[in-house]
């Protein structure tokens, strides 16, 4: 027989062994109370994962962590338009004719303190009208009215604009002399003869009808008139012009700059006495003089310093000039605003810095010396 082959054998299996089904021995899962509930000593804790769907017991309230911590629940506010409606509804009932609204004085503002009564809190309807009673008016800062009150600053137009205005101007000064010699108020006017019309003027005024036949002598007398209407106008300019005195003072009020308090500007400049020429210094003392500014300048090889007062494009002027314009190694100790000048000239030292350093002792200015000091 091949050892590949089974023998086949028809001999009897035997028999099951019947186990008791107290030798059985339930799933942990199955041996539950119906709840969820596993029992103890179980692998899988205290809770039966195919039992969770039903409805688990209430668990007890949880005591709170901090028994001495009292909490405070949210009172309901009151309710001022239920509260109204329910005065009313009593008012209703009592069968009065005009109810009477009554307030809490508590909530009270000052301006209805008046309408109501302190003792019971009721509304007097006497005292209310429909007269509209305006507050007294309050007066205006000094400073605002200054400004109010100011004159306008004037508007800078261009060429073309001021050519309008003075071509308006005189069309209409020129009507309203026309209408006062319509109405008899000025004598006629003369007419102007020039070479240009001479023959129409002639032409028109009839008493001098004759004088045509005598060309010449109506030119020259065309002439002299022409002449004395030169000499008057010339006189006139002559009356306006200003003398020597009178263009320097135009000048002054033209570029000096108006010093108003709050508004002067100062700068202090430190040089290097070293680096100063004969030509810086003429610089130096020149452009303080053209932009009109006031202070010292003090050139001593151990105090070399300016200290100059004036308006603000002066000032960018003159700082631009120490700055750029000349290499003397400028430095900027101090740039700021005062309220009034210090200074009314501008004085050049060259002998002594004592002698500057009393100048600003005398002006008030001895925060300068300090910060040179420093």
């Amino acid at each position: 027989m091949s050892p590949y082959k089974t023998r086949l054998t028809k001999e009897p299996l035997p028999e099951m062994e019947h186990r008791s089904l107290k030798d059985v021995k339930l799933h942990p899962l199955l041996a539950g109370d119906g709840q969820g509930n596993i029992e103890r000593g179980s692998k899988l804790g205290k809770k039966n994962p195919y039992l969770q769907h039903l409805k688990q017991p209430a668990k007890p309230e949880a005591k709170p962590t901090f028994p001495h911590v009292v909490l405070k629940t949210k009172e309901a506010k009151p309710n001022p338009d239920a509260e109204l409606e329910d005065l009313m509804r009593q008012v209703e009932d009592d069968g009065l004719e005009e109810p009477a609204l009554m307030v809490k004085l508590d909530t009270v503002r000052w301006w209805d303190a008046c309408f109501v009564n302190q003792e019971t809190g009721l509304v007097c309807y006497d005292s209310i009208d429909n007269t509209i009673v305006d507050p007294p008016p309050c007066p205006l800062p000094l400073a605002l009215v200054e400004q109010l009150h100011a004159a306008p600053k004037p508007l800078h137009l261009t060429e073309s604009e001021r050519k309008k205005l003075r071509r308006e101007r005189r069309l209409q000064e020129q009507r309203d002399k026309q209408e006062k010699i319509r109405l008899g108020l000025l004598p006629p006017e003369k007419p102007k003869n020039k070479l240009a019309n001479l023959i129409t003027t002639a032409t028109k005024d009839l008493s001098q009808a004759g004088a045509i036949s005598e060309p010449t002598l109506r030119e020259l007398k065309v002439k002299a008139e022409v002449e004395a209407r030169r000499q008057e106008h010339d006189k006139r300019n002559a009356e306006r012009a200003l003398d020597a005195v009178g263009k320097r003072d135009k000048l002054l009020k033209k570029y000096r700059p108006d010093l108003t308090e709050g508004s002067v500007s100062s700068l202090l400049v430190k040089f290097d006495f070293n680096l100063l020429d004969e030509k810086a210094k003429f610089k130096l003392t020149v452009n303080a003089r053209q932009n009109h500014l006031f202070g010292i300048l003090c050139l001593f090889h151990e105090k070399c310093f300016a200290y100059v007062e004036g308006d603000a494009a002066g000032i960018k002027r003159y700082k631009h000039l120490c700055d750029s314009r000349m290499n003397i190694h400028a430095c900027i100790v101090h740039e700021g605003v005062s309220l009034r000048p210090s200074f009314d000239t501008f004085t050049v030292y060259t002998e002594s810095q004592f002698d500057a350093k009393r100048a600003l002792i005398a002006a008030g200015c001895e925060d300068v010396w300090r910060m040179l000091q420093g």
